[in-house]
């Protein structure tokens, strides 16, 4: 009777471990389960039917994310899911620094590297035409059209 029981538990094991190998958290279910405890959290104090509803569609698709067995998919969707997030956060970080740095400071040019994408502060030049200047993060050299001149 033992051997049975621990038999059984051994075969259960291993099934549950099948399951469930390499079916990780990516990116993208931990974000989707953010969603679901903040959405359980917004039905356990405002009954709200819609918000009810999205909680339960979350919850199934996470849920398929982690059993599913087409994981060039999922890999595809949690890269995709990278892409826009990386974007969002480009957006708000650059565009704030540029937008501060260009009412403080009017001499200066703001150029991207080409290669790392840094904006480089750069200081009005005296003359007009192409300057030439090196990255500080991948120390790469490019050159730039600089159209305004410094007023002397």
């Amino acid at each position: 009777m033992i051997n049975i029981k621990d038999e059984l538990k051994s075969q259960m094991a291993s099934r549950i471990d099948s399951l469930l190998r390499d079916k990780g958290l990516d990116d993208l279910n931990r974000f989707l389960l953010l969603l679901i405890v903040v959405f359980l959290l917004i039905d356990l104090f405002f009954k709200i039917f819609i918000i009810g509803i999205l909680e339960i569609i979350f919850v199934f698709i996470f849920i398929f994310r982690i059993f599913s067995k087409n994981k060039y998919k999922r890999v595809k969707e949690n890269r995709i899911y990278l892409e826009v997030l990386l974007k969002i956060k480009e957006f708000f970080r650059i565009g704030k620094k540029k937008a501060k740095s260009f009412k403080k400071n009017k001499n200066n040019i703001y150029k991207k590297c080409p290669s790392c994408g840094t904006i480089l502060k750069l200081p009005l030049p005296k003359k007009i035409g192409i300057k030439h200047t090196t990255c500080p993060t991948c120390n790469k050299r490019f050159g730039f059209l600089c159209l305004r001149k410094k007023r002397i």
